[in-house]
């Protein structure tokens, strides 16, 4: 039985209100403790097949104590949206994170509040947040040759459309049925992937391809159908981003993932993909072709972000000299 079968992650949920009545009717006040996946870049390292993967000592044990007052609001939170949970799967239905705040405003206290509980339940029951029946909206969008049934059963064609498809927020129930598409193209910016759709990429003879872009920093949704796509259909992906900082970080994040502390995180990872550009090696040859407008300088905030891209593990040679001229671009 697979680690993320319903029927085991609801008996591990009966499991923890199990043990958490037993230390109540003992008298004492119960303790909800889990492995904390890497909190910095130091705790991963690269695999053989260039993977991220969390180093032995990159996890640390938590607790959250119902005794400490400054815990309270967030062990009940936790407690409370165990129980929801539970709901779900044995119901077989779906909420997304905006329902479960709205179902106790009080309680929670912030959307954030609730999206970090359940960052943390992840980890406790050692499963990805779309094995717990929970959507968040997402903001990717798709254009192109794909043809796939949603999560109500219906037939979605992404090649005729004005705008691009959203991203379905239920990944894992949709079903990819059928694609002539030769290649992949990841987009960073909604405007790039708006243009080019306009310009009809997705029509060139003999090259037809699927667009697909996060708009910016990709939401989970985005990186799991990416992924999806990516094993279901067996064909290249390239990535397009801005020469700078943050378009080399939205590429890492598509390739390697994040340190983000939520379960099955460095699972959402497409190692295939192959960063076309801009490279910012490549912008001192077109620069008398570009307006003001598209040379933009870098802040103190994109240089500590380059910094910091140079400090992590995923970050080889390559990738490295680009880091570096970025940080030149002035």
């Amino acid at each position: 039985m697979s680690i993320f079968d319903t029927a085991h992650i609801v008996q591990a949920i009966e499991i923890f209100f199990l043990e958490m009545f037993k230390k109540l009717s003992m008298g004492d006040l119960p303790v909800i403790e889990y492995d904390l996946l890497g909190e910095a870049w130091t705790d991963f390292r690269l695999d053989e097949e260039g993977r991220l993967e969390l180093k032995p000592d990159g996890v640390r044990r938590k607790r959250i104590s119902l005794g400490r007052r400054e815990s309270i609001r967030r062990f009940v939170s936790i407690v409370r949206l165990m129980g929801q949970i539970k709901r779900l799967l044995v119901e077989d239905t779906y909420a997304n994170m905006r329902d479960l705040y709205y179902q106790n405003v009080l309680l929670y206290g912030s959307q954030e509040a609730v999206n970090s509980a359940i960052k943390t339940i992840t980890l406790i029951l050692k499963v990805p947040r779309r094995s717990l029946n929970i959507t968040a909206s997402g903001k990717g969008l798709i254009a192109g040759h794909l043809l796939f049934l949603d999560e109500a059963g219906v037939q979605v064609d992404c090649l005729h459309t004005i705008s691009g498809i959203p991203v379905p927020p239920a990944v894992e129930e949709i079903e990819i049925l059928h694609s002539s598409a030769k290649f992949i193209l990841v987009v960073e910016k909604d405007t790039a992937f708006q243009q080019l759709r306009e310009d009809d990429i997705c029509w060139i003879e003999g090259y037809p391809c699927i667009m697909i872009t996060g708009k910016g920093y990709p939401d989970e949704a985005t990186r799991y159908f990416l992924m999806k796509l990516v094993e279901v259909l067996q064909i290249p992906v390239y990535s397009v981003t801005d020469a700078d900082p943050h378009g080399i970080e939205i590429m890492c994040m598509y390739r390697y993932g994040t340190k983000a502390p939520h379960f099955g995180n460095l699972s959402l990872v497409v190692p295939e993909i192959r960063w076309l550009g801009v490279m910012p090696s490549e912008v001192s040859k077109y620069i008398e072709y570009l307006s003001e407008e598209a040379l933009v300088a870098l802040t103190d905030k994109d240089r500590n972000l380059a910094l910091d891209i140079l400090h992590r593990p995923c970050c080889p040679d390559g990738m490295r000299i680009e880091v570096s001229y970025s940080q030149r671009q002035d």
